[in-house]
């Protein structure tokens, strides 16, 4: 029986991409790079922001480049990351539904935590998950499984109990190296296909579904 859900954040809570593109954009272009338009972004994000600049600056940048756009991205996006962030349709209500039936709710992303957690008081005020983490420099990012070790010691659960929904093969890699249950997220940045084909036990076509997936 299930009795934790562990949600993703990017692209599984929240459409987050035009605040991230608009941010990076603007670092890519003061460094006289090429930007990119919001949708591409799906394929940079999931890894770390570190992760979705190198894939987004032009292969030859050299690792001072990159330095300056990660800095000039995080002096942008802490303060613009819910300019134009939205929700998914039927994502508070799932949520809410999950709440009141007893269920732990926890959000392990790999955006940096401070980001993170200011993104999820403002977006998720009445939802009481027991944790919202993300990359703090100290845990390793997804797939490794050492947060879902950490945060299933906080909830005292075994992993067996514990779902990790997430929109992309980095969240399902994850949640099968911790010997969670793997939900995929189809409604977010990746698809089914790739969801699939990362070994996503459960599919869920949009927010609405997860309750009874998980029920």
């Amino acid at each position: 029986m299930i009795k934790a859900i562990v949600f993703d954040l990017d692209g599984t809570l929240l459409y987050t991409l035009p605040d991230i593109a608009a941010a990076l954009n603007a670092a890519l272009a003061e460094e006289g790079c090429p930007t990119w338009a919001v949708d591409d972004y799906r394929r940079f994000v999931g890894s770390g922001i570190r992760t979705a600049i190198r894939r987004a600056a032009p292969p030859d940048l050299p690792p001072e480049a990159l330095e300056r756009i990660y800095r000039t991205y995080q002096s942008i996006y802490p303060d613009h990351c819910a300019d134009r962030t939205a929700y998914y349709p039927g994502i508070h209500d799932a949520l809410r539904v999950l709440r009141d039936r007893g269920l732990a709710l926890g959000v392990l992303s790999n955006k940096t935590e401070a980001t993170g957690q200011k993104i999820v008081a403002r977006y998720f005020p009445d939802i009481p998950f027991a944790f919202v983490w993300g990359n703090n420099g100290a845990r390793p990012l997804k797939p490794d499984a050492a947060g879902a070790a950490a945060f299933l010691a906080l909830l005292g659960l075994p992993a067996e109990q514990t779902a990790y929904v997430g929109d992309s093969d980095v969240d399902m890699l994850f949640a099968q190296n911790a010997g969670l249950l793997p939900v995929g997220a189809v409604w977010g940045y990746r698809g089914r296909e790739e969801l699939a084909q990362a070994g996503a036990a459960a599919l869920a076509e949009h927010p609405a579904q997860l309750p009874e997936l998980l029920a």
